[in-house]
């Protein structure tokens, strides 16, 4: 009953780039984005870097001095982060001299992806939308900075959030999340809630909240906390995820936003889907915490086993039925192998889990651990895989780290561009903070036809060949068998007529429809089928051929009552109907109405059907 939660529009400033496009290519070819610290950033080699991995246990600080050591040098930057346009906002020079970047990038990021998502400024103001960001206390208020008169609320966590909607209008719920590295998966379950047909207060009311603006960003100004993460992070200079060099992670600067409505709207009992752009889709998500565990930090495998199980359990799908999974994956070698095993249990520990592959990939090694805006970066990444159909590479990785065991499971950790099995896909994301919140999404989209040609089913084309009367008789079939989806495919016998035709009955399920091929003497080695995915009524039956091969392109015939049931026929005078058009009319029927087979065996076969025993 709960509807998708629909991404409709997207903006991020990100290494290298501002357009989420390009660097969503960026990541597809294997680019690493971190860098060694500039010194127009600070003075990092100016005695802060020490290559002594204990040095930070020297670190003694104190507003105003002190003693700063880490034996990590590497970040990924983000250009400009000193840029802001802070007329577009109506904000004063004075003010914006004393805003912290984070709240200058994520009012640029905010706006951005509402202008993709159709809203314009005038549609904004005192509109009910939902403003929830993942961010931590500014790290602005350790730079040394010019503090105007007008700088009170240029440092704040719960501003950052807070300046969006008051800046743009927006009178719907506002609040900053801090929950370490899942904040912004915090915030995007809170925005799911919020615009979600489940939220009691949002169908009572009519819709307090009619979309939800979800933001995660991080700077990274100054080292002055780096000395508390050095156990974290790693001296080598970069997150090598899945692999056996694991040995924590580094920092990254990010600044992404989404925008979130409900996939569908019901009016009049009808479920409506609105034709506005979409990034992609959230089935099912689910929080926990590990609770009393080994440590706070220390990784819970029944914990992540759950959240996972959960999150599916609530989109309503089966473990094979997920393509793919976006792991947190930092950089730790216990922590990764931890959520690897835990998706391997879940997703492939049954019966066919040795033979659906699951794809498993993370970003952070491309662009290292961007804190509490982390799990944006992953979540935009497997949208825009899912709309180009295609698996960014993971990189840095040599060898598998040794603490994950998968049996024979069937996964890969593709190391090149790897395509999905399928045009739409089922895609889990995983984010873990460092007290112990572990949260999952299931994602749902399909490839863009606009920019990835989408391949179309084989068609068997045979025309008819008129034999001579001379020719030889072929071996005459006594019998023939309907197989269907109404009862697992299990084949059930014909009836021959006066005529010479073989008859068969289908009853109507309760979807309203169901899909058939014909059996020669029951044989799933001689099937036959039509030319082409769910043909209609009169379609000629090709074969025989084998089962496995016509599976391949779903060759079947399909009786669809859904057609005009219970409704007006859409087709006016100005629209023509085609011949697919009219057997589907004539298909129209209610669950529990019987229709009959009919098969028209020799030289020349074909199948039709007609309904003939309605249900009431």
């Amino acid at each position: 009953d709960t509807i998708p939660i629909a991404v409709r529009g997207q903006a991020g400033h990100h290494a290298l780039t501002n357009d989420t496009h390009t660097w969503w290519s960026a990541v597809t070819t294997g680019t690493d984005m971190v860098v060694e610290v500039p010194f127009s950033r600070w003075g990092h080699f100016d005695g802060i870097y020490d290559p002594d991995p204990n040095c930070w246990m020297e670190s003694v600080t104190f507003p105003g001095g002190g003693i700063l050591k880490t034996s990590v040098k590497h970040v990924q930057f983000i250009e400009g982060s000193e840029l802001f346009d802070n007329k577009f906002f109506g904000i004063s020079n004075m003010e914006a001299l004393g805003m912290d970047p984070m709240q200058r990038h994520v009012l640029e990021t905010s706006y951005e992806a509402l202008h993709g998502a159709g809203y314009r400024k005038p549609q904004l103001l005192r509109s009910y939308i939902a403003v929830f960001t993942g961010c931590t206390n500014p790290e602005y208020a350790y730079v040394p900075h010019d503090m105007g008169a007008l700088s009170g609320a240029g440092a704040s966590q719960a501003i950052t959030s807070n300046r969006v909607s008051f800046q743009l209008g927006l009178m719907g719920p506002s609040t900053s999340i801090d929950c370490d590295l899942s904040s912004a998966a915090m915030a995007m379950t809170l925005g799911n809630s919020a615009v979600s047909n489940q939220n009691i207060r949002r169908n009572q009311s009519g819709g307090t909240s009619t979309a939800a603006l979800i933001s995660g960003v991080y700077f990274c100004l100054t080292p002055v906390m780096w000395p508390r993460w050095n156990a974290f992070m790693n001296p080598a200079g970069r997150a090598f995820s899945f692999d056996q060099q694991a040995n924590g992670y580094v920092v990254g600067e990010g600044c992404l936003t989404v925008v979130l409505k409900p996939y569908a709207e019901k009016v009049e009992q009808e479920l409506v889907v609105a034709n506005e752009p979409s990034v992609g889709n959230m089935v099912g998500w689910h929080i926990v915490n590990n609770g009393r565990n080994a440590g706070l930090a220390a990784p819970s495998g029944p914990m992540e086993q759950e959240v996972i199980a959960e999150s599916f359990r609530m989109a309503g799908l089966s473990p094979l039925d997920v393509d793919g999974m976006e792991c947190h994956a930092e950089g730790s070698r216990l922590s990764d192998a931890v959520e690897l095993s835990a998706c391997v249990a879940v997703l492939r520990r049954c019966e066919g889990g040795d033979k659906e592959m699951l794809i498993f990939g993370s970003c952070k090694a491309n662009t290292g651990v961007q804190r509490e805006a982390c799990f944006m970066s992953g979540f935009l990444k497997v949208m825009l895989n899912m709309r180009y159909a295609n698996n960014p590479p993971a990189i840095h990785l040599k060898q598998l780290n040794p603490y994950f065991e998968a049996g024979d499971a069937a996964h890969c950790i593709n190391t090149e561009s790897m395509p999905y099995r399928d045009s739409r896909v089922f895609h889990g994301i995983g984010s873990r903070g460092w007290g112990g919140t572990s949260i999952n999404l299931v994602c749902w989209g399909a490839a863009d036809a606009s920019i990835v040609p989408v391949s179309r089913p084989k068609l068997f084309r045979r025309s008819f060949a008129y034999w001579p009367a001379d020719a030889e008789k072929t071996e005459e079939v006594t019998s023939y068998y309907l197989a269907g989806s109404w009862n697992n495919w299990q084949p059930q016998p014909m009836s021959r007529g006066s005529d010479g035709c073989f008859t068969g009955t289908v009853t109507l399920g309760p979807e309203g429809f169901e899909s058939f091929q014909v059996w020669v003497e029951g044989d799933s080695r001689q099937v036959l089928h039509p030319d082409r995915p769910n043909a209609a009524s009169g379609s000629r039956a090709l074969g025989p051929d084998p089962l496995d091969l016509i599976q391949q392109y779903h060759l079947n015939w399909l009786i669809d009552g859904r057609a005009l049931a219970g409704r007006e026929s859409a087709l006016t005078s100005t629209q023509l109907p085609q011949p697919a058009e009219l057997a589907r009319a004539r298909d129209a029927g209610e669950p529990g109405d019987e229709y009959q087979v009919k098969l028209w065996s020799g030289k020349f076969q074909a199948v039709a059907w007609e309904r003939r025993k309605p249900a009431f």
